[in-house]
């Protein structure tokens, strides 16, 4: 009880919301500096509990999923562990090269295509295109988190006993077709175009559009469930995939 009067001392009950929020921010970065010279404490929670959030975190090689995002499942988050960052991390979570040269380059020529594919892409109303390069970390995850769920939900199929009930007015959609339409309605979303310019300047993830669209433009699964014409927009001829191999996430 001691420790919360102490850190939260410097609230004062009137004093105005911005005023107060910019006080807290600069304590907690007085917190973090102070840490600096301290030995890594891995027992650290980087998010509150209640973030509808999960993010990876490579210093301790772990997954951290919030009591605020509780659903399965989280393939996005863990795509992060095989990224262009994850990746230079080893099994005890210390920044390590243990990729040998053969896997590395490999690497390099996959994602490359990943940086060029997005690197293409005008967002024709803020007349601007997407940052591949600043995005590839995010970019990777994406892809490789609906490929990994788009698999769990066809092993899942496979075993289930039941049919799954369709839902109303949805009757005439396929269990496939309902599985991209769930995705892209989580990143449905409208953004004007000056804070188009800001997401793709400084937001390591891609503007949401654009991580519903692109990563489906690479899955097979989507064109046949769609029907898409060959070298269509949503079909394109050169797709691009860092992993070929899949992982599930048993909670």
């Amino acid at each position: 009880m001691l420790t919360l009067i102490c850190k939260f001392k410097v609230i004062e009950h009137n004093e105005p919301l911005l005023h107060l929020t910019i006080r807290l921010k600069l304590e907690r970065y007085k917190e973090e500096l102070e840490r600096l010279d301290e030995p890594l404490d891995r027992s650290t929670w980087y998010q509150s509990p209640a973030q509808v959030d999960a993010y990876y975190a490579p210093n301790n090689n772990e997954m951290i999923f919030p009591a605020g995002i509780m659903q399965f499942p989280f393939l996005t988050i863990v795509s992060h562990a095989f990224d262009d960052q994850g990746g230079r991390y080893d099994e005890w979570g210390n920044l390590n090269d243990w990729w040998d040269a053969e896997t590395a380059q490999k690497f390099a020529d996959k994602t490359q295509c990943f940086v060029e594919q997005y690197g293409s892409v005008e967002i024709k109303e803020a007349k601007i295109r997407l940052n591949g390069r600043l995005s590839l970390s995010e970019n990777i995850a994406n892809n490789g988190g609906v490929k990994t769920a788009f698999n769990a939900y066809k092993a899942w199929r496979k075993n289930a006993t039941e049919d799954e009930p369709a839902l109303p007015g949805f009757q005439n959609f396929t269990s496939e077709q309902m599985f991209f339409l769930a995705y892209v309605n989580n990143w449905c979303l409208v953004v004007r175009p000056k804070h188009y310019v800001q997401l793709v300047m400084a937001d390591v993830h891609a503007p949401s559009k654009y991580r519903a669209i692109i990563p489906l433009q690479n899955r097979k699964e989507f064109s046949e469930a769609w029907k898409c014409r060959d070298g269509s927009m949503m079909n394109p001829r050169h797709k691009c995939q860092v992993w070929r191999w899949v992982f599930f996430l048993i909670i």
